[in-house]
């Protein structure tokens, strides 16, 4: 009877070992997924800062239109004003206020705005255009943010997973997840991906956050593969290499952004006090961050000159930007209770978009 019972017991001993292992394996299964998940969302958020929409708008165009009026039976023909608007994606390459889009959504136009992720919108100047590579360099105001990291060649390879991030007609932002399918040349590679109206100059993003390059178009046959056959899919885009970008970025933007001296920070007062001004944004790696200067730290004097008004700051402003690098100066802080003394040495600020930039700053 026991050897019976024994193995009658040992097909539902042998079931639920096997139904325990698959409950363990598909548990670790939704765990790796959750985690890629948390990853992909953390992702997002480091990179959707660097995505702006631009937005320009001209009023140029005239429109030709053939109305009835009561007081005669001819048609009459009149032409009003039409504002032309053009809706894209842009990337900011530099804090500066440094930005590329694409040049079909800001040439010729009379007026030029760029979004940021936050909402906040900025008048931008347009610096210049590369009619080889069909970028556009924009300017807007300095923004509170660390610079982007570009991955330059190494990051598209054949097989490789990016991520494109743009603001589908300013509505974004838009995510689409793709690979990489095709390699044209240095200066045009196809990845799959969706992406939509308003996606033009939308970054393109390695898994590890950094830059890879730009949505450049859509392949509409396979002559735009340089030649490549085989059939063009419906979710295929050319990216341009953020390496092939990064010269033409320097050589506009370099001919009116002048080279300018700073320690790292941003003084701005405290809300409702007018005469007390605390560190609000500390740049990665700058001076500031060296010499140990953290935000909330209030800022009391520079080089023995009380700080009690906005005059006061933007004059040390000029000061630094007129210093020689690797000058001295002596800040005094106040950090909670404690007052102290801090030397920062003056450096000249760094490109970001230089082709030695490449670590996350």
């Amino acid at each position: 009877m026991q050897r019976v019972l024994r193995i009658f017991l040992l097909p539902i001993t042998i079931t639920a070992i096997q139904f325990c292992v698959f409950a363990t394996d598909l548990s670790g299964q939704m765990n790796a997924v959750s985690d890629l998940e948390k990853k992909f969302r953390e992702l997002i958020v480091s990179s959707q800062k660097y995505v702006v929409t631009v937005i320009a708008k001209s009023r140029i165009i005239q429109l030709e239109e053939t109305v009835q009026t009561r007081d005669s039976s001819d048609p009459v023909h009149i032409i009003r004003p039409v504002m032309q608007k053009h809706v894209g994606s842009g990337l900011v390459v530099d804090s500066r206020g440094i930005v590329l889009t694409r040049r079909s959504v800001v040439n010729g136009m009379q007026s030029i705005s760029v979004v940021l992720h936050s909402g906040e919108s900025m008048d931008a100047e347009l610096l210049g255009i590369d009619d080889i590579k069909k970028i556009a360099v924009l300017k807007v105001r300095e923004m509170q943010l660390p610079n982007p990291s570009f991955a330059h060649d190494q990051g598209l390879k054949l097989g490789s997973w990016v991520f494109v991030m743009g603001n589908s007609l300013g509505m974004g932002p838009a995510v689409s997840v793709g690979l990489v399918e095709g390699i044209i040349d240095q200066e045009r590679v196809v990845i799959g991906a969706r992406a939509w109206r308003g996606c033009g100059g939308a970054p393109v993003f390695s898994l590890s956050g950094q830059v890879l390059g730009i949505l450049a178009a859509r392949m509409e046959s396979s002559e735009d593969m340089g030649g490549l056959t085989g059939m063009v899919q419906h979710d295929e885009y050319v990216v341009v290499p953020v390496g092939s970008l990064l010269p033409s970025i320097a050589s506009i933007a370099d001919r009116q952004v002048q080279p300018e001296a700073w320690i790292g920070i941003t003084v701005d007062s405290d809300p409702g006090r007018s005469d007390l001004f605390r560190v609000t944004y500390i740049h990665e790696n700058s001076p500031a961050a060296q010499a140990g200067i953290e935000v909330g730290d209030q800022v009391l004097s520079f080089n023995d000159r009380r700080i009690l008004s906005r005059g006061d700051v933007g004059d040390i402003v000029k000061m630094i930007q007129q210093s020689d690098i690797d000058d001295s100066v002596k800040l005094e802080l106040r950090r909670g209770d404690a007052v102290f003394h801090t030397n920062v040495s003056i450096k000249l600020r760094a490109r970001a978009y230089s082709a030695k930039s490449s670590a996350r700053r």
